[in-house]
């Protein structure tokens, strides 16, 4: 989390989140994946784990995050 706001206040270009191992999110988690989708920032989320795509479909995040790869990327 500490990384990923270090870049969000450091990039000045696209950000790419690679989440390929992530294996277990919880609450505070998926918040802070809808706070992302909120950052009018050029932000993609790459390779999310089959269970971060598990809860990105469950919760019907899918249309409000750009993923790409993974079981709900494109």
């Amino acid at each position: 989390r500490e990384q990923l706001a270090l870049g969000l206040t450091t990039a000045s270009g696209p950000i790419v989140v690679n989440l390929a191992q992530i294996t277990e999110i919880d609450a505070s988690g998926l918040q802070l994946l809808i706070a992302l989708a909120r950052i009018p920032r050029d932000i993609t989320l790459i390779d999310p784990s089959l269970a971060l795509s598990d809860r990105i479909e469950r919760f019907n995040l899918r249309s409000a995050l750009r993923i790409k790869g993974g079981r709900c990327g494109s």
